[in-house]
């Protein structure tokens, strides 16, 4: 028992407690301690399944963006299929709030889903107990489920450098997103290892209204290919550029980084570099589900990329003719 207290960092007496006397200890200590006597030998996986402390609530917990409503539809149906409902935590709360939140909800929720920038190691610890799957970020510390960035960007690259003119200027707003933050730092990184010439315009966030006003930026540093993260961005810079000079569209080739169906707005059309929202939400609900009915697997945690899609509409058509 003392070597199951040391790596579980809890009391020998809590370890005796949750192995031997079921009820007298905090459900999510209790979980900890058989996740760690299992990883240790000490007891076997049925063992630890008969002893799960608290009956499925059937609820799962969502730290996410309010404003992400994509991927938010798309847990929302994931869940409903299999049976769950939601409850969602704005991540855009104070962290302390936010973990206070979380803290309240670790009895009415089965496990985790979380999305968001702030969320650090901080909010971990609120939650680390509980069946976990994290949606930001690449770590080999937990179960994550991202969009394969580099794969995708470098295929934009590989686009890039094949026109005769490889200048192109790129569109967002840091910190928007970790997808963003992400695609940015491939694309920086791809672009000095091809020695491409790329300017950057910052401050411009997934709006119609702020992609619209950016034209002006851009005109000042020429005629250049443009990638901008936030579809909706790109179709007001679209729709401004077809007010103010529609030959423009002729010659320059515009890619946005986002939900496709937004892409359908602009004329013309916009080709788009999707994020999988469906397929990450759809996997990661499967993820979870997995590790709420085998909390302690005894495997390493999974990192799984899902692929993006290039879609290829009316406004990269001059990449077609090369």
């Amino acid at each position: 028992m003392k070597d199951v207290a040391k790596a579980a960092h809890v009391a020998t007496s809590t370890v005796s407690r949750a192995l031997n006397r079921p009820g007298r200890t905090n459900p999510l200590t209790a979980e900890h301690v058989f996740r760690v006597a299992r990883e240790m030998g000490y007891i076997s996986e049925d063992d630890a399944r008969c002893h799960r402390s608290a009956p499925l609530t059937k609820r799962f917990g969502v730290v996410i963006d309010m404003g992400n409503t994509a991927l938010i539809s798309a847990l929302k149906a994931s869940a409903t299929e299999s049976g769950y409902q939601l409850i969602f935590l704005d991540a855009n709360s104070p962290l302390g709030e936010l973990g206070t939140s979380c803290q309240t909800f670790l009895k009415h929720v089965d496990g985790f889903l979380i999305d968001s920038e702030k969320t650090k190691v901080e909010l971990n610890a609120f939650v680390e107990h509980h069946p976990l799957v994290w949606l930001n970020r690449e770590t080999s510390k937990y179960d994550v489920v991202i969009p394969d960035v580099k794969q995708s960007i470098s295929e934009i690259i590989t686009f890039l450098r094949s026109q005769p003119d490889a200048r192109f200027t790129v569109m967002h707003a840091e910190g928007q997103s970790w997808v963003t933050d992400e695609c940015m730092d491939t694309v920086s990184k791809l672009s000095k290892k091809y020695k491409l010439d790329m300017q950057v315009i910052n401050g411009v966030t997934n709006s119609v209204n702020s992609g619209y006003k950016v034209l002006r930026h851009w005109e000042r540093r020429a005629l250049s290919n443009v990638l901008v993260f936030g579809n909706l961005a790109a179709v007001g810079f679209i729709r401004a550029l077809r007010e103010k000079d529609p030959s423009a569209l002729q010659s320059v080739a515009i890619l946005g980084v986002g939900e496709p169906q937004n892409g359908l707005l602009a004329l013309p059309t916009l080709s788009t570099l999707e994020i999988p929202q469906e397929t990450i939400a759809r996997v990661a609900v499967k993820r979870l589900l997995e590790k709420i009915h085998d909390p302690n697997p005894g495997a390493k945690h999974a990192i799984q990329k899902i692929p993006m899609r290039l879609i290829r509409r009316e406004s990269t058509r001059i990449w077609r003719q090369h």
